[in-house]
């Protein structure tokens, strides 16, 4: 039965640390995929919401533009 060397027992430490860090790498990409779609997807998001926010406000406008358009001819 032949003894592995030190050298020998290093690089199989070494290719299993490689191992590991290449999964642990994967994972990591993984989740940054995840993030960036979950962040591309808030950021649409707060893009409708503001939309919403801007039309809401437009009515609102028109809305008491109208009442104050309407309200001298209530008056007559």
């Amino acid at each position: 039965m032949s003894q592995k060397s030190t050298v020998d027992l290093m690089i199989d430490d070494l290719k299993l640390q490689i191992m590991n860090l290449s999964g642990d790498r994967a994972t990591y990409r993984a989740i940054a995929t995840n993030k960036e779609v979950k962040n591309k997807q808030l950021k649409q998001e707060i893009e409708k919401l503001k939309k919403e926010i801007e039309e809401l406000k437009k009515k609102m406008t028109d809305s008491k533009t109208e009442e104050v358009i309407e309200e001298p001819q209530s008056a007559e």
